[in-house]
């Protein structure tokens, strides 16, 4: 019985080294691809209330018409009872792990496009280049990351804290600017800029 307990506490330790040593060469990996991104794009870096980086985004071109984004979520959306929408129409194609992705439905089966919303919300699996979508401006949504457990072990190895959410990346084009953007409340539209003065006081 000693024996097996053995056996397996030393099984579950080389897997946990196995693990820790995967994390650290992909993070060595991802860290090596942002730095030849951001040494050929200049990069820009979101944050959120509590100022933590949650998009990290490399313009690969601008112009009036169209513009290519290459996006990495570091961390989902802000989830303070509202879903966004864009100041152009876009196209996203997720090229690694996706995300999850909250939108409306509307009255009349056709997703976020006509109608007033009924109150409940739709949640989706997005996943790398079958989740290409091409969307209007007026598309409401909120992305949630996927998850993982780290343990202590592997960020020791690591020799840093590991983010528990998974980051996603994306390429984003969108088109020339038709409006405003910003949240849609259960009181209505709010103002981007409003919002996040309001939300991050």
């Amino acid at each position: 019985m000693r024996s097996t307990l053995r056996k397996l506490s030393f099984s579950q330790n080389l897997g946990n080294q196995e693990q820790s040593q995967i994390h650290a060469r992909n993070g060595l990996q991802i860290m090596i691809i942002e730095k030849i991104l951001s040494w050929i794009f200049k990069r820009r870096d979101i944050v959120n209330c509590e100022h933590d980086i949650y998009l990290r985004r490399w313009y690969v071109f601008r112009t009036k018409y169209i513009s290519l984004f290459i996006h990495k979520f570091e961390r989902s959306d802000e989830n303070r009872g509202g879903l966004h929408d864009h100041p152009w129409n876009f196209l996203v194609i997720p090229i690694w792990r996706g995300y999850i992705e909250h939108s409306m439905r509307w009255d009349d089966g056709e997703g976020t496009r006509h109608g007033p919303p009924v109150p409940y919300e739709v949640k989706n699996r997005v996943y790398p280049i079958l989740g290409t979508r091409l969307r209007p401006a007026t598309y409401r949504h909120r992305v949630e990351l996927l998850s993982r457990e780290v343990s202590e072990h592997t960020e020791a190895v690591c020799g840093r804290k590991i983010n528990p959410l998974k980051p996603a990346w994306s390429l984003f084009f969108h088109f020339k600017k038709l409006r405003d953007w910003g949240f849609w409340m259960p009181e209505g539209f709010v103002n981007w800029n409003k919002f996040w003065q309001d939300k991050c006081e």
